[in-house]
Formats: C-alpha cells, sequence, structure tokens
C-alpha cells in the first residue's frame, strides 16, 4: 500500500515544481545615482518601486520587468563609475533565474555573457537576457538584437538595448 502514497506524494511535488517554476526570480543590474544609499533591493510588486530610489528611466525598466510577473525582482544599483564585474560577484551569492543589465554597454553585455558561460562549467545556472551579444554562445543566453522597438505607450520608437 506504500505505492499510491508515494504517487500522490510525486504528483503533489510536481505539481508545485510547475507553479514554482513560473513565479522565476529576475535581477536587474542598473546604473542609477539618484539615491546612493542601497546596493541591493528587493521588488515584490510594481507598488515596491519608489520614484526616489531610481531614475526615471530605470523606474519604466522596473515597471516592464513586473510585465512577466516575476515573483521578485533583485535590483543591483551600481554607481556610473561601477562595473557589472561588482554587480555579478554579488549576484554569485543570490538565488535568481533570469539576470538582465539595464542600458548596458557592449562590454558590459559582453561581461554578462561570458559570466553565464563560466557559471554553467560550475554547474550553476543562470540565464540572461543580453542586448546584441553575437558572441553569446550558450543556451542560457538570451541575445536580443533588435535595434529598434516601438512601445504601444507613449515612449514610441527606442533603441533596443
Amino acid at each position: 500500500m506504500g505505492l499510491p502514497k508515494i504517487d500522490i506524494v510525486f504528483k503533489q511535488k510536481a505539481i508545485t515544481a510547475i507553479k514554482r517554476s513560473a513565479d522565476g526570480v529576475a535581477c536587474l543590474i542598473l546604473k542609477d545615482e539618484k539615491k546612493k544609499d542601497f546596493t541591493i533591493k528587493e521588488l515584490k510588486n510594481v507598488a515596491d518601486i519608489k520614484n526616489e530610489d531610481f531614475s526615471e528611466e530605470n523606474i519604466q525598466a522596473l515597471k516592464d520587468c513586473f510585465l512577466f510577473s516575476p515573483a521578485k525582482i533583485i535590483v543591483i544599483r551600481l554607481n556610473n563609475d561601477s562595473t557589472v564585474e561588482e554587480a555579478l560577484k554579488i549576484v554569485g551569492g543570490l538565488k535568481v533565474n533570469w539576470i538582465g543589465l539595464v542600458k548596458g554597454a557592449k562590454k558590459d553585455q559582453a561581461t554578462l555573457s561570458s559570466w553565464i558561460t563560466s557559471q554553467e562549467k560550475l554547474n550553476k545556472t543562470y540565464k540572461a537576457v543580453v542586448f546584441n551579444e553575437n558572441t553569446a554562445n550558450s543556451m542560457h543566453v538570451v541575445n536580443f538584437g533588435n535595434e529598434k522597438i516601438t512601445f504601444a505607450d507613449e515612449r514610441g520608437e527606442k533603441t533596443g538595448d
């Protein structure tokens, strides 16, 4: 009679695994000089975004990220003179599913892409979205190559990064 009990537990675990995978944790690395008293901030919904914490451009990027219903967004704020490598040292100690840069330079995109590849070799799985990074040679790196995008709201056409 132990077999049906195991089967029930297995089904319950499978159902919760599907739900847990749908609600991933996103990590956005952004440069912002507006408020310098934090490096990491955890946001669980749009209401957690405070105007006094981020520039208008970064606030819009955070709101756009919430359109995909992540369980939470971990924001790593860098000063303008900081490097992406500094942020990735922090990311290495966090549980995140997807990583992206807000307005990262080409070399920053390449740095993120190569970091994802190096983590694969350590059997750690992170996924990243990079802009126009043609050297990405990993199944965990999504290369967004559109040079321009058109928003349906008042933003109109913007560059792809």
